[in-house]
């Protein structure tokens, strides 16, 4: 690397190590504008994705103090942009991506201390929105995302190539109107609240739920015809079992720590053979396998 590039790459680090998802922006347009591939090749070099579709870094990002959501949202920028010839990882090749796990957590200590998401609070500066980019990958059929107060969810629609979907203690997240896109989704996570560690007694640890979610009902996943497993946790809106008779091919279903209504629903269900409800206000659980 010449001294120009090292400028370059120290001037960008400066966009990176912001808080502030908008200076994250900018930086990214400032590569694109300087239209030079090897600036790709020197930010991802070491870079790569493992095995079960998490980043794997480079000590360029590392040595900056570099962390989530913000080091996510800047590798997924930086390999969409990023010209298909350039030298840098195999896994990292829009064409190859299958996997990826995300990790927006560090967001979820705004929602532990109650801070509203809508409040202009100098605290709240870690809001990412989830990158449009993503449906530019069109080999991605499994995609988990970890973390809280998470913008954009029309980057998910466009996502239909997706077979498995995690949204791990998404506790801001309004609406699964973008669930019908996935017309090929086979098993669905859907995580609502943040559980929390509150203390250990005789070496076992004690949760509790955290926060309220932003969510009143489920109805998108209705629509998901070819869904075989479906997970709900930690809901806290009434999950109405009845509607589930449109997922006629599920064959594995887990509430947990969820209320529901209405478990007749679960007779027009033909296929399933696995069975979990955890009511977490009142401590009934019910598991069964080979049902049918």
């Amino acid at each position: 690397m010449n001294v120009e590039s090292r400028e370059e790459i120290d001037k960008l680090m400066t966009f990176f190590k912001s808080l502030d998802h908008s200076h994250i922006d900018s930086g990214i347009e400032l590569i694109r504008s300087m239209d030079d591939p090897s600036i790709y090749e020197v930010l991802l070099d070491n870079c790569s994705i493992g095995n079960e579709g998490q980043f794997v870094i480079n000590p360029l990002f590392s040595s900056n103090g570099i962390e989530s959501p913000h080091l996510d949202y800047i590798l997924l920028n930086l390999i969409n942009y990023a010209p298909e010839d350039c030298n840098f990882d195999e896994s990292l090749k829009r064409s190859n991506i299958e996997s990826l796990d995300l990790d927006f957590n560090s967001l979820t200590h705004h929602v532990q201390r109650g801070i509203p998401y809508d409040e202009e609070d100098d605290e709240i500066e870690d809001f990412v929105p989830l990158p449009d980019c993503l449906s530019n990958l069109p080999k991605l059929t499994s995609l988990r995302v970890w973390g809280g107060p998470l913008q954009n969810t029309d980057a998910l629609a466009n996502c239909v190539n997706l077979t498995r979907l995690e949204l791990a203690s998404w506790d801001s997240l309004k609406q699964v109107d973008f669930l019908p896109n996935l017309t090929n989704l086979t098993d669905l996570t859907l995580s609502f609240r943040l559980a929390d560690c509150v203390e250990e007694i005789d070496d076992e640890e004690i949760w509790e739920i955290v926060g309220d979610s932003s969510i009143k009902n489920i109805d998108g996943l209705y629509s998901c015809s070819q869904l075989k497993r479906l997970t709900i946790e930690r809901a806290d809106f009434k999950v109405d079992l009845s509607k589930l008779s449109k997922l006629s091919n599920l064959t594995h279903l887990s509430l947990d720590e969820c209320d529901w209504i209405d478990a007749d629903g679960l007779f027009n269900l033909p296929n399933l053979t696995s069975l979990y409800l955890s009511d977490f206000k009142i401590g009934y659980s019910l598991s069964s396998s080979k049902i049918a």
